[in-house]
């Protein structure tokens, strides 16, 4: 039996040379990135629940085959025609809440051509299961949570010829239209089960080129995603993942010894020259962190890597030992800077907590980079230019400000919804990167908006009349040189100068997201 794993590019047009380009599949936190019509998305993340999936499907003998079509940014039309060469007898989507009218869309023209068995699983359908089946009628199957064992126990069922009646974690419709939602699967709570992501089928059966799936604040290119674990200790209240595709479960990790083998094998077969943990939180557990460093240098492996980790459980030898075992980077999350909004948001972090992690990442060679979001629970104009403040004087290298977005099935969305102050008009405004979507208790909205278009440049601004961050960039971007080449050097100049020149107010606005947001399919539930 054939299976299409499909990740079409969801794309909305800004003028005649520029769009939004949504990051779908394998990204936390659904955004978009502006960028020129025919050029390869800057950002690409490795779609790893739908990797891990077609590895499980394959090792079970099913003719799996892949089109990634964000991270080769195909046009609709390009990747319809790819889709229907493969014959496919089931086709998995995975889509974001902003993506989800763009997806059934095509999954509808695709049903229609192929008569494939179409498969939607993701944080939004998982939340949304009935619903899904009954505004989409040619979706034959939605997956809730964690999906992989359970998209096997589909297709091992559609390929015997039975019904997938009475499995846990599947819904779908009856002849009758009656919703059958199957309970929740249990969370995969040994993560060994699963093979490693099936990395050689990605981006797809056409183009084998790995080095697509690429994340900026990567200092070398190709630079290959991995996961350590999987789940994260902490109940932040905006976090989709953890909420919603792990139902609140333990965090998980891997063998150090299996993460070390994933390791050479992207630098031998991928041509690695970075690894990046895309975990969704590296260093929480310090033994799980430690046993990989300690493996990395019983095997004398040389390659950088960088992480996503956090602030709030990591300490000066945990950065000392990383640094020692080839780490160069790590991000971590502050998104507030007040403590009032921390509480509200329930995430444990200390303001010096994280002066002393970024000052200690910096003593030893790792670059830093800080997220931030505006607008949470809590947020007033005070806390927002409080939080800015903090982010402008500690000596983080880079940072990334975003508007908080209430994803579907978090708390932040339902006390939101609750409260009766989400302003969603479609789907497709869950734009991280550019929209506020509610009525936040204590700031106007498009006060976020306007913030947050001009953010990034006022930071670079302030930085740069500071002399030891200032050199500390340069030799940056001296390893940038070596690491990327010139065209990874000059773009980060480019992409430098152009955050120092944005304009502030409306005009900003309308150049990043478009002159408008008409109103397309509304949510309706």
């Amino acid at each position: 039996m054939k299976v299409l794993i499909a990740n079409p590019a969801v794309k909305i047009a800004i003028d005649g040379k520029y769009e939004r380009h949504f990051l779908n599949a394998g990204c936390r936190f659904s955004w978009s990135l502006k960028k020129e019509k025919q050029e390869l998305p800057r950002y690409a993340a490795f779609p790893f629940f739908l990797a891990y999936a077609a590895a499980v499907l394959r090792r079970d003998g099913f003719d799996v085959k892949v089109i990634d079509g964000a991270a080769l940014n195909l046009t609709r039309e390009e990747f319809l025609q790819r889709a229907i060469a493969t014959q496919p007898d089931v086709i998995l989507f995975e889509p974001a809440s902003a993506a989800i009218n763009a997806f059934s869309q095509t999954a509808a023209d695709l049903k229609k051509q192929t008569g494939a068995r179409i498969v939607f699983a993701g944080s939004h359908v998982t939340t949304f299961p009935k619903e899904t089946l009954q505004e989409n009628r040619h979706v034959d199957f939605v997956l809730i949570g964690e999906y992989e064992m359970t998209l096997l126990d589909v297709a091992r069922r559609l390929r015997a010829g039975e019904s997938c009646e009475g499995l846990r974690g599947v819904a779908y419709l009856a002849e009758n239209a009656v919703y059958c939602g199957g309970q929740r699967a249990a969370e995969i709570e040994d993560v060994e089960q699963l093979p490693p992501p099936a990395r050689d089928l990605f981006p797809s059966y056409f183009n084998s080129n790995l080095g697509l799936y690429h994340d900026g604040f990567c200092q070398h290119r190709p630079a290959v995603q991995l996961h350590s674990s999987r789940g994260c200790p902490f109940r932040c209240n905006y976090c989709v993942w953890i909420q919603v595709m792990y139902n609140n479960g333990k965090h998980r990790c891997f063998p150090a010894v299996r993460v070390v083998d994933e390791m050479v094998e992207a630098k031998e077969k991928f041509g690695a020259k970075e690894i990046y943990f895309d975990d969704d939180d590296f260093t929480v557990r310090k033994e799980h962190v430690l046993g990989i460093c300690d493996e990395i240098e019983r095997r004398g492996l040389k390659i950088p890597w960088s992480v996503m980790g956090d602030a709030m459980a990591t300490d000066e030898e945990t950065l000392e030992r990383m640094a020692r075992a080839g780490c160069i980077g790590m991000k971590f999350g502050l998104e507030s800077a007040n403590a009032d909004v921390l509480k509200r948001i329930n995430k444990p972090v200390k303001l010096d907590r994280v002066r002393r992690v970024v000052n200690a990442a910096r003593k030893v060679g790792i670059k830093t980079h800080m997220t931030v979001m505006f607008g949470l629970s809590g947020d007033t104009p005070e806390t927002v230019n409080e939080t800015f403040n903090f982010a402008c004087n500690i000596e983080v290298d880079s940072v990334q400000f975003s508007v908080a977005t209430p994803y579907p099935g978090t708390r932040f969305y339902n006390e939101l919804k609750e409260a009766g102050r989400l302003r969603i008009d479609r789907w497709e405004d869950l734009d991280g990167a550019n929209f506020a979507v509610y009525q936040p208790e204590g700031i106007d909205p498009h006060y976020l908006e306007h913030f947050i278009a001009t953010a990034h440049g006022r930071w670079l601004r302030h930085k740069m009349r500071n002399p030891k961050w200032l050199i500390r960039q340069s030799s940056q971007l001296v390893r940038l040189a070596r690491g990327q080449g010139m065209a990874g050097f000059s773009y980060r100049l480019l992409r430098g100068f152009r955050m120092l020149v944005e304009t502030h107010g409306e005009k900003t606005v309308r150049n990043n997201i478009g002159q408008s947001r008409q109103r397309t399919v509304a949510p309706r539930f």
